[in-house]
Protein backbone atom coordinates (compact mmCIF):
# COMPACT_ATOMS: atom_id res chain seq x y z
CA UNK A 1 0.00 0.00 0.00
CA UNK A 2 1.38 3.41 -0.94
CA UNK A 3 0.11 6.97 -0.64
CA UNK A 4 1.25 10.12 -2.46
CA UNK A 5 0.89 13.88 -1.99
CA UNK A 6 0.76 14.22 1.81
CA UNK A 7 1.14 14.91 4.60
CA UNK A 8 -2.25 16.49 5.13
CA UNK A 9 -3.27 17.26 8.73
CA UNK A 10 -6.84 16.09 8.17
CA UNK A 11 -6.78 13.32 5.59
CA UNK A 12 -3.45 11.71 6.39
CA UNK A 13 -4.47 11.36 10.03
CA UNK A 14 -7.76 9.74 9.08
CA UNK A 15 -5.95 7.33 6.78
CA UNK A 16 -3.44 6.52 9.53
CA UNK A 17 -6.33 5.72 11.88
CA UNK A 18 -7.93 3.39 9.32
CA UNK A 19 -4.63 1.62 8.66
CA UNK A 20 -4.12 1.09 12.38
CA UNK A 21 -7.63 -0.25 12.76
CA UNK A 22 -6.91 -2.70 9.93
CA UNK A 23 -3.45 -3.57 11.34
CA UNK A 24 -1.85 -2.70 8.01
CA UNK A 25 1.30 -0.79 7.09
CA UNK A 26 1.94 1.51 4.14
CA UNK A 27 4.59 3.64 2.47
CA UNK A 28 3.94 7.38 2.26
CA UNK A 29 5.63 9.29 -0.57
CA UNK A 30 5.62 12.80 0.85
CA UNK A 31 5.86 16.34 -0.51
CA UNK A 32 8.71 18.29 1.09
CA UNK A 33 6.86 21.62 1.26
CA UNK A 34 4.06 19.90 3.20
CA UNK A 35 6.57 18.10 5.43
CA UNK A 36 7.91 21.54 6.41
CA UNK A 37 4.36 22.63 7.31
CA UNK A 38 3.26 19.40 9.00
CA UNK A 39 6.27 17.68 10.60
CA UNK A 40 4.04 16.30 13.34
CA UNK A 41 2.01 14.29 10.83
CA UNK A 42 5.22 12.72 9.50
CA UNK A 43 6.18 11.82 13.07
CA UNK A 44 2.80 10.13 13.45
CA UNK A 45 3.44 8.08 10.31
CA UNK A 46 6.69 6.87 11.81
CA UNK A 47 5.29 6.25 15.27
CA UNK A 48 2.57 4.06 13.76
CA UNK A 49 5.11 1.92 11.93
CA UNK A 50 4.85 3.21 8.36
CA UNK A 51 7.62 4.06 5.93
CA UNK A 52 8.25 7.62 4.75
CA UNK A 53 9.61 7.96 1.23
CA UNK A 54 10.28 10.78 -1.24
CA UNK A 55 7.77 12.27 -3.67
CA UNK A 56 8.99 15.80 -4.38
CA UNK A 57 9.37 19.29 -2.94
CA UNK A 58 6.90 21.28 -5.06
CA UNK A 59 5.14 18.67 -7.21
CA UNK A 60 6.96 19.59 -10.43
CA UNK A 61 6.32 17.03 -13.16
CA UNK A 62 9.64 16.19 -14.79
CA UNK A 63 8.65 16.38 -18.45
CA UNK A 64 10.09 19.60 -19.84
CA UNK A 65 12.06 20.35 -16.67
CA UNK A 66 15.80 20.87 -16.70
CA UNK A 67 18.20 18.59 -14.88
CA UNK A 68 19.00 21.46 -12.52
CA UNK A 69 15.34 22.02 -11.64
CA UNK A 70 14.75 18.34 -10.92
CA UNK A 71 17.88 17.95 -8.83
CA UNK A 72 17.22 21.12 -6.83
CA UNK A 73 13.63 20.06 -6.08
CA UNK A 74 14.74 16.59 -5.05
CA UNK A 75 17.63 17.69 -2.86
CA UNK A 76 15.51 20.31 -1.10
CA UNK A 77 12.87 17.70 -0.27
CA UNK A 78 15.53 15.32 1.03
CA UNK A 79 16.88 18.08 3.24
CA UNK A 80 13.43 18.64 4.76
CA UNK A 81 13.12 14.95 5.53
CA UNK A 82 16.63 14.84 6.99
CA UNK A 83 15.53 17.40 9.59
CA UNK A 84 13.20 14.71 10.93
CA UNK A 85 15.85 12.00 10.75
CA UNK A 86 14.25 10.41 7.69
CA UNK A 87 16.44 9.06 4.90
CA UNK A 88 14.25 7.75 2.09
CA UNK A 89 15.40 4.83 -0.02
CA UNK A 90 12.61 5.15 -2.60
CA UNK A 91 11.41 7.98 -4.84
CA UNK A 92 8.19 8.29 -6.79
CA UNK A 93 8.40 11.39 -9.02
CA UNK A 94 5.19 13.40 -9.52
CA UNK A 95 2.82 11.64 -11.87
CA UNK A 96 5.30 8.77 -12.15
CA UNK A 97 6.93 10.70 -15.01
CA UNK A 98 10.53 9.71 -15.63
CA UNK A 99 13.05 11.46 -17.88
CA UNK A 100 16.75 10.94 -18.45
CA UNK A 101 17.39 13.59 -15.82
CA UNK A 102 15.12 11.72 -13.39
CA UNK A 103 17.31 8.64 -13.77
CA UNK A 104 20.48 10.64 -13.24
CA UNK A 105 19.16 12.46 -10.17
CA UNK A 106 17.92 9.20 -8.64
CA UNK A 107 21.40 7.74 -8.96
CA UNK A 108 23.15 10.81 -7.56
CA UNK A 109 20.74 11.10 -4.62
CA UNK A 110 20.78 7.39 -3.83
CA UNK A 111 17.07 6.71 -4.17
CA UNK A 112 15.32 4.02 -6.21
CA UNK A 113 12.47 5.07 -8.48
CA UNK A 114 9.28 3.34 -7.48
CA UNK A 115 6.13 3.12 -9.57
CA UNK A 116 2.89 1.24 -9.05
CA UNK A 117 0.96 -1.63 -10.59
CA UNK A 118 -2.55 -1.09 -9.21
CA UNK A 119 -4.33 2.25 -9.33
CA UNK A 120 -7.92 2.85 -8.18
CA UNK A 121 -7.62 6.46 -9.43
CA UNK A 122 -8.92 7.83 -6.16
CA UNK A 123 -7.81 11.32 -7.20
CA UNK A 124 -10.67 11.33 -9.70
CA UNK A 125 -13.18 11.17 -6.86
CA UNK A 126 -14.41 7.66 -7.62
CA UNK A 127 -16.71 6.07 -5.02
CA UNK A 128 -15.43 3.09 -3.05
CA UNK A 129 -17.44 0.52 -5.05
CA UNK A 130 -15.92 1.65 -8.33
CA UNK A 131 -12.39 1.68 -6.90
CA UNK A 132 -12.80 -1.85 -5.58
CA UNK A 133 -14.00 -3.01 -9.00
CA UNK A 134 -10.87 -1.54 -10.57
CA UNK A 135 -8.60 -3.11 -7.96
CA UNK A 136 -10.18 -6.56 -8.25
CA UNK A 137 -9.01 -6.61 -11.88
CA UNK A 138 -5.52 -5.35 -11.07
CA UNK A 139 -4.40 -6.91 -7.80
CA UNK A 140 -1.80 -9.68 -7.80
CA UNK A 141 0.60 -10.91 -5.14
CA UNK A 142 3.25 -8.23 -4.92
CA UNK A 143 1.11 -5.48 -6.44
CA UNK A 144 1.97 -1.90 -5.51
CA UNK A 145 -1.23 0.09 -4.96
CA UNK A 146 -1.06 3.87 -5.36
CA UNK A 147 -3.50 6.10 -3.49
CA UNK A 148 -3.46 9.68 -2.25
CA UNK A 149 -3.68 11.05 1.28
CA UNK A 150 -4.00 14.68 0.18
CA UNK A 151 -5.64 16.68 -2.59
CA UNK A 152 -2.86 17.10 -5.14
CA UNK A 153 -2.69 19.62 -8.00
CA UNK A 154 -4.35 17.27 -10.52
CA UNK A 155 -7.09 16.04 -8.19
CA UNK A 156 -10.69 16.09 -9.36
CA UNK A 157 -12.12 15.96 -5.86
CA UNK A 158 -12.38 18.21 -2.83
CA UNK A 159 -11.20 15.74 -0.20
CA UNK A 160 -10.00 12.20 0.43
CA UNK A 161 -13.03 10.72 2.19
CA UNK A 162 -13.51 7.93 -0.35
CA UNK A 163 -9.85 6.94 0.06
CA UNK A 164 -10.38 6.77 3.82
CA UNK A 165 -13.44 4.56 3.26
CA UNK A 166 -11.56 2.37 0.78
CA UNK A 167 -8.94 1.15 3.22
CA UNK A 168 -11.00 -1.36 5.21
CA UNK A 169 -12.54 -3.17 2.21
CA UNK A 170 -9.24 -3.01 0.32
CA UNK A 171 -7.38 -4.67 3.18
CA UNK A 172 -10.11 -7.31 3.35
CA UNK A 173 -9.79 -7.90 -0.40
CA UNK A 174 -6.00 -8.25 -0.20
CA UNK A 175 -6.24 -10.76 2.63
CA UNK A 176 -8.88 -12.74 0.74
CA UNK A 177 -6.26 -13.22 -1.98
CA UNK A 178 -3.87 -14.76 0.54
CA UNK A 179 -1.63 -11.71 0.80
CA UNK A 180 -0.94 -9.14 3.49
CA UNK A 181 -1.03 -5.35 3.02
CA UNK A 182 2.37 -3.90 3.76
CA UNK A 183 4.80 -1.07 3.26
CA UNK A 184 7.40 -1.41 0.54
CA UNK A 185 10.69 -2.88 1.77
CA UNK A 186 14.03 -1.18 1.26
CA UNK A 187 15.39 -1.82 -2.26
CA UNK A 188 17.46 -4.98 -2.66
CA UNK A 189 20.99 -4.45 -1.48
CA UNK A 190 20.13 -1.29 0.45
CA UNK A 191 20.41 -1.05 4.25
CA UNK A 192 17.04 -0.58 5.88
CA UNK A 193 17.97 2.75 7.47
CA UNK A 194 14.68 4.65 7.30
CA UNK A 195 13.13 5.66 10.57
CA UNK A 196 10.63 2.85 10.95
CA UNK A 197 9.24 1.74 14.29
CA UNK A 198 6.84 -0.93 13.15
CA UNK A 199 4.19 -2.48 15.33
CA UNK A 200 3.20 -4.64 12.38
CA UNK A 201 5.50 -6.44 9.92
CA UNK A 202 6.87 -4.00 7.37
CA UNK A 203 6.68 -6.55 4.56
CA UNK A 204 5.23 -10.00 4.43
CA UNK A 205 3.22 -12.18 2.09
CA UNK A 206 1.25 -15.25 3.04
CA UNK A 207 0.42 -16.52 -0.44
CA UNK A 208 2.29 -19.62 -1.56
CA UNK A 209 1.65 -19.40 -5.29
Amino acid sequence: LTFDDGPDPRWTRRILAELERAEACASFFVVGSLVAEQPGVVEEMLERGHRVELHCMKHLEHAGRSHEEIEADTRTALEELAKLGVRPSRWRPPGGICTESTLEVAKVCGVERTGWSADPQDWRGHPVARMLTILKRQLRLGSVVVMHDAVGPRAQREGCLETVRLIEPLVTLIRSLGAEPAALPAPAGEPDVGRVRARFPVFRATATS
